[in-house]
């Protein structure tokens, strides 16, 4: 239905070695853009929207043939819209944010260790002072270093990042048995620099994430095969770095790697600009993504260790809320979706809902994602704000711990 999605992961771009300096760092850091794509936000929703046509979609997607090709039309025909820089609470509901006055809580614990002065850290790290307290965080500081030594490396590189995709070459499209083959390849070059520091910016969001994660006794994991967006006619490549699981309750299932879940997922975005007003494809990125983790979510039973599980999901709605850490550059955000089962139904099987189901819920074909600020890790300041961003989220998920 929707050909050639596996096109919009780029390829790796040529970079040159780092040399650190971090006059060009700190000017790099402070002259990031946001991706944004304008013409998806709206102030006033339909309030009923119309269903999406299965045969004005598969009409229109057919006729993309490069990533530039995708416009805002293919994706308001699903019914997206987006809302940008949405504060924590219009996210997470406010109850489950960390109680930042508790010297006892999490929160009190993880602020002390990602609120470390970067440079006092790496003097840690290098054994240079001994007063410092990183604790769990001793890997991210690694890393953190790596990535400001990447920052500096391109005197004439315009964006905050030195680098592009940790993958040089995308996943075809495969059709399910009796619907029409089609096959996509889409090759880049990269070099070991380009590929290194994909791979450190990848690391930054893991080693920030998965100690925070410990807590709620959940890990990040990567892909056990390359996620695919499921519809009527094809499979879809979507870009999903990392998901987050739950672990099992005994201690022979840890060992044997079994995992609960998804949770949620992680994506690292693998180019380095973006337009602030109509960056389609930021949207597609985002959009492939979460709909891929509702396929995920929906799964039931067990296929290679992983038990099926949607942790979190309101029992009875109806629907469930779809989570995505993104990453871009040095920065983290979440972005939030609410879809219900008849739409990811929908994307799934090309089904639409009876009529009744959908006179009683005119809102069920929307695809309405928000998306907070972008939390710099590269900062004391943001890392305190992405610390509450991640504890929240996951207090959320894990308010409910029962089957």
């Amino acid at each position: 239905m929707f050909a050639n999605w596996n096109l919009i992961i780029p390829p790796d771009k040529d970079r040159s070695r780092p040399n650190y300096s971090p006059a060009i760092k700190k000017a790099r850091i402070s002259s990031v853009t946001f991706p944004r794509c304008l013409s998806l936000t709206t102030l006033t929703p339909p309030s009923a929207p119309q269903p999406p046509d299965l045969d004005t979609l598969s009409a229109i997607f057919s006729t993309i043939k490069r990533p530039t090709d995708f416009t805002p039309a293919h994706l308001q025909q699903l019914n997206v819209s987006y809302s940008y820089d949405l504060p924590l609470s219009s996210v997470i509901p406010v109850k489950y944010h960390p109680d930042e006055n508790d010297e006892k809580a999490v929160f009190a614990q993880r602020k002390n260790e990602v609120g470390v002065e970067n440079q006092d850290a790496y003097d840690f790290i290098a054994r240079r002072r001994k007063d410092i307290k990183i604790g769990n965080f001793y890997k991210f500081f690694q890393t953190s270093e790596m990535v400001e030594m990447l920052l500096s490396a391109d005197p004439d590189a315009k964006s905050a990042t030195a680098s592009s995709s940790s993958s040089s070459s995308a996943p075809e499209v495969t059709s399910p048995p009796g619907a029409p083959e089609r096959h996509h390849h889409h090759h880049g070059e990269s070099n070991p620099a380009a590929r290194s520091s994909a791979r450190y910016r990848e690391e930054l969001l893991r080693h920030f994430v998965d100690p925070i994660a410990w807590g709620f006794d959940m890990r990040i994991y990567p892909p056990r095969y390359p996620p695919r967006l499921v519809t009527r006619r094809s499979l879809f490549s979507a870009k999903i770095d990392i998901f987050l699981h739950q672990q099992p309750p005994t201690m022979q299932e840890r060992k044997e790697g079994i995992v609960i879940g998804p949770v949620l997922a992680l994506q690292t975005r693998n180019e380095d600009k973006f337009t602030e007003t109509d960056d389609v494809m930021d949207a597609v990125h985002e959009l492939a993504a979460l709909l891929t983790l509702s396929q995920e979510r929906q799964r039931t039973g067990a296929n290679k260790k992983i038990q099926y599980r949607a942790v979190g999901k309101d029992r009875g709605v109806g629907g469930d809320d779809v989570f995505l850490i993104s990453s871009i550059h040095h920065h983290l955000a979440l972005s939030h979706v609410f879809l219900t089962d008849a739409f990811s139904k929908f994307i799934r099987t090309g089904e639409l809902p009876d009529e009744q189901y959908i006179k009683a819920n005119p809102q069920w074909c929307c695809c309405r994602i928000g998306r907070t600020k972008w939390y710099s890790l590269l900062d004391p300041e943001g890392r305190m704000d992405a610390l509450k961003a991640v504890l929240s989220l996951l207090t959320w998920l894990k308010r409910d711990d029962t089957p």
